[in-house]
């Protein structure tokens, strides 16, 4: 006869929990105790907490009006500790310009600008052990390379991946060894599909 207990059924309800001030910008962090999010009213990086429901800013340079300086494409450190985000400037009097940043989720020290003066740059993703960002770089023209760039030197490397749509996936494997991305197999319009580029061959 068996001598294993019948198995305790499981609740197997899915609970919903309504948060405030989430839209495509933002993202949880990897450890899910935290939301990243823009600010719109103060055009800055903010956090919610999770446990306590409290939110607080991570930057405090943000500007709407003439002169504009805000915020977008945030995504956070494998660690769970840093933010990089697209740092954007404009003004009537100046031509737009972007700039890569990371900022410490744990606040008190100003952001660091790893990589300006770029046309516009779209940070998708950390490599596994935080070293480098994988971005969308657009210097001039309408086609943006896709480049690694040192979070530590600003140093860019230049990959061969296929463009894509600004807003398709672009995902690092968990062994860092490759590259997931999206992509429509004509190369310009959707439904995409999903492909894997190997860094070393």
């Amino acid at each position: 006869p068996s001598t294993s207990a019948a198995a305790t059924p499981k609740d197997s309800r899915l609970a919903i929990r309504r948060v405030p001030h989430m839209d495509m910008t933002g993202n949880p962090s990897p450890d899910g105790k935290y939301l990243g999010y823009v600010d719109w009213d103060t055009a800055n990086v903010a956090v919610y907490d999770i446990a306590t429901g409290t939110t607080r800013a991570l930057t405090d340079e943000g500007h709407w009006g003439e002169g504009e300086r805000y915020p977008e494409n945030l995504i956070w450190s494998p660690d769970s500790r840093r933010i990089a985000y697209t740092w954007n400037m404009s003004s009537p009097k100046e031509v737009g310009g972007t700039e890569l940043r990371v900022v410490s989720a744990e606040g008190g020290s100003p952001p660091r600008t790893v990589l300006k003066d770029e046309k516009y740059l779209w940070p998708w993703d950390w490599t596994p052990d935080g070293s480098r960002i994988l971005c969308g770089l657009q210097t001039g023209g309408p086609v943006m390379d896709r480049a690694l760039v040192d979070v530590a030197t600003g140093a860019v490397e230049t990959l061969k991946l296929p463009t894509g749509t600004l807003g398709g996936l672009y995902r690092f494997t968990p062994d860092g060894d490759s590259i997931l991305y999206s992509r429509a197999s004509d190369g310009r319009w959707d439904p995409d599909d999903i492909y894997l580029y190997d860094l070393e061959s």
